[in-house]
């Protein structure tokens, strides 16, 4: 037995020099590299440079000046675009577009001439496009490009549906800039933001209301919304804020019919005064808890945060709401009391919607009015949720809230 344990320790040695020599080996393997010819087809102009050229290559620089020429072209990051220009005397001789990295092959430096160019334009979808330009007979044989980051990104996207009226929500880390387009073949509209890189973590899914679908499309430096509608004749509206304590600027788009009209606060306070609500109610306070169990607090305190839109206004109304049939106050789980008519302890109030008692359950009161109650309760509760992935919420809010009437 010892025999055998002693005789494993050769082996095992044996087998790590072996993994630790292939690893080695594997390191060294280079990936095979798109061999590119970029040599132009006309033949250098011959000049008086010829005669220097003919003297130098006899005393020890023929290899200089005759020897093959390779330009590799690497990029960060590793799968740039590449457009290369060969150009001479200022006319483009070669061009060829490709992507990194690449070895370029290039005429050897006798058949050039000194106002000869290796131009490149270097493009990867979310970076700065970068132009360098190369004398190529002093070019190096190893070229690196580092592609800077774009100075705008957009990391969330939401929105909201509410009296008719569907808007975009998009959080940018610099004042986003912009143009709208309309489309020519199909209802909508494509909205770019410029030199603005894609950090969305998930593709928004956006419809109901006047739209049909939006699809986000990285393209070079800019972002590419195509929005897609119901009605080919729209209004879009845009508006920008910027929240200097998380440091992020919104961008709003309203996307209403032609000639509708926004809400002001009496019809929207006049809205909830018809509802046939009041705090306490045994199948309204079934359909809270079902909200409340299944929404992601997190979630919902950053709704609640101001953005300019429509649905602040619809929220605060609905707190304001709930406090006038409430002495002027609203209740929290846990414990506290707050006044709706101190703006303090209203704000505070709105940033605690989530165990405010009874809001939510007004909140699914008055979706039920609307003619798309389950894009309205997102809208109000979490816009930057998906709506097929609120529709389960909603759905046993509303079963818990039938289930009890009957």
């Amino acid at each position: 037995m010892k025999r055998a344990a002693g005789s494993r320790i050769p082996q095992t040695a044996a087998l790590l020099c072996c993994l630790l020599l292939s690893r080695d080996v594997v390191s060294q393997v280079e990936l095979p590299l798109e061999d590119v010819d970029l040599i132009p087809y006309e033949p250098a102009p011959v000049g008086i440079h010829h005669l220097y050229i003919g003297i130098a290559s006899l005393f020890g620089g023929w290899k200089y000046w005759h020897g093959d020429r390779y330009v590799r072209i690497e990029t960060v990051p590793a799968d740039a675009e590449l457009a290369l220009y060969y150009i001479r005397r200022n006319f483009q001789k070669r061009f060829e577009r490709t992507h990194a990295p690449v070895r370029v092959q290039l005429p050897n430096r006798a058949n050039t001439t000194k106002r000869d160019v290796l131009s490149l334009r270097v493009t990867a979808n979310g970076f700065t496009t970068a132009d360098h330009t190369y004398s190529v007979r002093n070019v190096s044989h190893n070229l690196l490009i580092k592609l800077a980051p774009l100075p705008n990104a957009l990391f969330s996207f939401g929105h909201t549906y509410i009296a008719g009226r569907t808007t975009l929500v998009l959080h940018t880390t610099e004042q986003a800039q912009f143009r709208v387009t309309r489309s020519r073949s199909l209802p909508g509209f494509v909205l770019a933001l410029t030199k603005t890189a894609d950090k969305l973590l998930e593709r928004p899914e956006v419809s109901g209301g006047t739209l049909r679908g939006v699809e986000v499309t990285q393209v070079g430096e800019d972002i590419l919304i195509r929005v897609h509608t119901v009605d080919p004749d729209v209004e879009v509206r845009s508006k920008q804020s910027y929240n200097p304590i998380r440091k992020e600027y919104l961008f709003l788009l309203d996307i209403m019919s032609e000639g509708a009209r926004m809400p002001t606060p009496d019809a929207v306070r006049r809205d909830f005064e018809q509802l046939a609500y009041r705090p306490g109610q045994r199948c309204a306070g079934s359909s809270e808890r079902a909200l409340r169990q299944r929404l992601d607090p997190s979630m919902v305190e950053k709704a609640f945060r101001p953005s300019g839109s429509l649905v602040d206004l619809y929220r605060r109304e609905a707190m304001l709401q709930l406090g006038r049939v409430d002495r002027g106050s609203v209740d929290t789980l846990d414990g506290e009391t707050l006044r709706t008519g101190n703006p303090v302890e209203l704000e505070l109030a709105l940033q605690s919607a989530l165990t405010v008692e009874g809001y939510l359950g007004l909140l699914m009161a008055f979706a039920s009015t609307q003619d798309e109650p389950a894009s309205v309760l997102r809208s109000l509760l979490a816009p930057a949720m998906g709506t097929r992935e609120f529709q389960p919420i909603y759905q046993a809010a509303e079963s818990a809230w039938r289930a009890c009437r009957n």
